[in-house]
């Protein structure tokens, strides 16, 4: 294939009885051999020869051209052209004609994939199978996810002058439909863009509304089967009753739909390590108030599911400078993230995060390199787009691939045959004809298009290349969390509710920490009229007859929600004495006892929320420095019940 034409096709077969005599599909591997297809010829006679029958695999030669074809009654009927009742060419067909436009006819390498027709392939097998529920499930599928808007998919590689190009074209028309329909065209925001350092080796910038990429996921779902759909909205309610807030209105919609990544020299390593995320969000308070909630709701779970183990994974937060920067206290990494002037950060360490957040530099728009290729491939509103600095990359990937490379000629020389070098071409030559990389994917009303240019095939690969990457273990721990299930009684859901309510109170009072140098609320009012809570957060399901009354004719909510609260909350708040330094025993917040059975849900410093038994009070308060409610040793209320 490296050293002749080479082509390989699957089509389908003739007639639909011919699927049960040799399979779904037919095909063949072509090769103009020039010379050598006699001897190239004599191999595929052998691997024929050995093939059962029912296979029907041949090998022969017309025009110069080696075939081993399968599924063909007649030999010659693999190859298409004039005469012999052979099919017509593919370069002749219309779906193909029109694809070609899309890409380079003559490239080094051409794909054309026919989806239409492989689509309809999959629906016929289906319904051969005669379960009309299976074909509708299939069918709902294919129309979900917009996979039926699509026709064809083309592709093709090769060099344009000193230039590595490729391009791609799916032919999916507008409107798409189903996930498709998540690529859209629009300039990326040129803040955004300019939060990226001039000097960045690494830089790509992608389009994902999450908020309606879940949306369009979960209706793809229920279109399909709406008992999954089901389980798809049981699981998002989990997840909003765990975390507090809704993932579908309060999580995802406040995050932005315009993501860079980068690494530079100015921020941190070129590495993986290295990588920034940034975006901008829609409602930067609500992100952060979301992220926040994760945080807690991610510290709080590995609490849970280590208890009693020798080590701890927590949530925590630093201040670098005027950046506030939240992580997860891991070994190796620290995922870490921070908002500042409207942007969210993201990175491996906080280091990394306060590094990119204080960047005042010029922005990626100020690089030649970037904009002059960005230029020329002549893309105005792309969907996503990446840049790689190759010639400045090259020395590490240059090295990680000679040793990777010598990992396998070493083992050779040792054991078997000695190994030839250099096989890997010197520094100075990969430099010499190294350039920038580029690439964007954009879309319009004919369909979505990829293209990209770089030096010379799998120069980005090899820049990036590290061989730190490729051996370093895997630093974070997996772990398996259990949501509460949504079947239990209605006490432990109002308790898994009643937790969620204080872990509001308690993100909220450390907002308020972070704004009034580290300082809690003096009162629970103060946190309804500072931070973005409703007064809803301070009634506890677990406690009857107490909800928030309606606002009385002519009351200001400003007024009168914050009073209600410091009156009737069913959350007894005794934070006001603590500061963000506080240790992560005392307490802030906690379950008026009243009319309650079992125990109390407790809220601490740090963030976390646990269920105390009544027998277990005294004990959790002492240790908190906080006078504990009357409750006698047994569990039962004392003179306050």
């Amino acid at each position: 294939a490296l050293r002749y034409p080479t082509a390989f096709f699957l089509a389908p077969p003739a007639e639909v009885a011919a699927v049960e005599q040799s399979g779904p599909m037919r095909g063949a591997v072509l090769c103009r051999a020039g010379d050598e297809a006699a001897a190239l010829s004599a191999v595929f006679q052998r691997a024929a020869a050995q093939a059962p029958q029912r296979a029907k695999i041949k090998s022969f030669q017309v025009d110069g051209v080696v075939c081993l074809s399968f599924g063909y009654d007649a030999e010659t009927m693999a190859l298409a052209g004039a005469g012999d009742g052979r099919p017509a060419a593919l370069l002749k067909g219309e779906n193909f004609a029109a694809a070609i436009k899309q890409a380079d006819p003559d490239g080094l390498i051409v794909g054309f994939a026919d989806v239409a027709g492989l689509l309809g392939l999959l629906q016929d097998a289906v319904e051969r199978e005669g379960d009309a529920n299976v074909s509708l499930k299939v069918t709902a599928a294919l129309e979900a996810s917009g996979l039926v808007g699509v026709r064809h998919v083309v592709y093709s590689g090769g060099f344009v002058g000193r230039d590595w190009r490729e391009r791609a074209f799916v032919a999916a028309a507008a409107p798409r439909k189903g996930l498709v329909s998540i690529f859209e065209s629009k300039p990326f925001d040129e803040t955004l863009l300019a939060r990226v350092p001039a000097s960045a080796t690494t830089f790509s910038a992608s389009r994902l509304d999450l908020a309606k990429f879940v949306a369009t996921l979960g209706k793809a779902i229920d279109d399909t089967d709406k008992r999954a759909g089901d389980l798809f909205r049981k699981a998002l309610g989990g997840a909003t009753m765990a975390v507090g807030k809704s993932i579908e209105t309060d999580v995802l919609p406040p995050m932005g739909d315009e993501w860079v990544f980068y690494t530079s020299p100015d921020v941190g390593e070129n590495g993986l390590l290295g990588t920034v995320a940034v975006s901008k969000p829609k409602n930067a308070l609500k992100a952060k108030q979301a992220l926040l909630s994760l945080s807690l709701f991610a510290s709080n779970s590995s609490k849970t599911a280590l208890r009693g183990k020798d080590f701890k994974i927590e949530g925590r937060s630093t201040q670098i400078g005027d950046v506030t920067v939240y992580y997860v206290a891991t070994p190796f990494v620290a995922p870490s993230w921070a908002t500042k002037d409207g942007f969210l950060y993201a990175g491996a360490s906080p280091q990394i995060v306060a590094a990119a957040a204080m960047y005042a530099g010029e922005g990626i728009a100020a690089s030649k390199a970037y904009t002059e290729g960005m230029k020329s491939l002549e893309v105005t509103q792309p969907v996503s787009l990446r840049f790689i600095d190759v010639p400045t990359l090259l020395p590490r990937g240059h090295s990680s691939l000679t040793s990777i490379v010598r990992l396998g000629l070493g083992l050779s020389d040792m054991f078997a045959a000695p190994a030839a070098e250099p096989v890997v071409p010197l520094l100075p030559t990969f430099r010499r004809e190294s350039a920038p990389s580029v690439s964007a994917m954009w879309a319009d009303d004919a369909g979505i298009y990829f293209t990209s240019r770089e030096s010379f095939p799998g120069a980005s690969q090899i820049a990036q290349l590290s061989i730190e990457q490729l051996m370093m273990p895997n630093p974070l721990l997996a772990g398996s969390i259990l949501l509460p299930s949504l079947n239990r009684s209605r006490e432990a859901a109002n308790r898994i509710k009643s937790a969620s309510n204080l872990r509001q109170l308690g993100l909220a009072c450390i907002m308020y920490a972070n704004e009034n140098r580290g300082k809690y609320p003096p009162s629970i009012g103060e946190v309804i009229r500072t931070q973005d809570v409703t007064a809803a957060i301070f009634a506890n399901p677990r406690a009857e007859g107490n909800g928030v009354p309606p606002l009385p004719p002519g009351a200001k909510p400003e007024e009168f929600l914050p009073a209600w609260a410091e009156a009737n909350s069913d959350y007894v708040y005794v934070g006001a004495r603590l500061t963000s330094a506080a240790n992560a025993d005392a307490i802030v917040a906690y379950e008026s006892p009243e009319g309650l059975e079992d125990g109390i849900n407790v809220l601490f410093a740090d963030g976390h929320v646990d269920f105390v038994s009544f027998a277990g009070v005294p004990q959790v308060f002492a240790k908190g420095g906080t006078p504990a409610p009357a409750v006698n040793a047994h569990g039962d209320m004392g003179p306050a019940h």
